[in-house]
């Protein structure tokens, strides 16, 4: 069975930003990561939501927080809007491509174990390799996207 006889293969695609109706799961992971970053900018100047969600060098040796290794790809620096505006920009460019072929479960499925994989290699690398005070923390989805 070559690839074009598959069935996900022949879908036709989705066309722009769809407003209406089904959206793409592109559409949804970006509508989900500006929804953080605006909640985050109305909560106020302390930042606490992203705080929270952003993983460090010392999760890798708490596992009480490792759920930061998914949160981080939510969340998105509040000072710097470029940064989200980037990494949703590329996640809608190239994601939609990806989607039409492989489906709405799987693209989803790719940017989650991205997102977790690349938060643990980079506290694996800050705990094994540097030095804890050197390293900041960790946010936004451009691991997912890139890969």
């Amino acid at each position: 069975m070559g690839i074009y006889d598959r069935e996900y293969y022949g879908s036709e695609p989705p066309s722009g930003i769809q407003m209406a109706g089904q959206w793409s799961m592109v559409n949804k992971l970006v509508a989900a990561n500006v929804a953080i970053y605006i909640l985050d900018v109305l909560l106020g100047g302390n930042h606490w939501l992203i705080r929270s969600m952003m993983t460090t060098p010392q999760t890798v040796t708490e596992p009480w927080m490792w759920w930061q290794f998914l949160t981080y790809g939510f969340a998105h620096s509040p000072t710097q809007p470029a940064h989200i505006f980037w990494n949703m920009f590329g996640l809608w460019m190239f994601g939609r491509d990806v989607e039409t072929v492989y489906g709405s479960k799987e693209i989803l499925r790719i940017y989650l174990v991205t997102v977790v994989l690349g938060g643990i290699v980079w506290g694996l690398r800050g705990v094994l390799f540097v030095n804890q005070a050197q390293w900041g923390a960790l946010v936004g989805a451009s691991g997912a996207v890139t890969a």
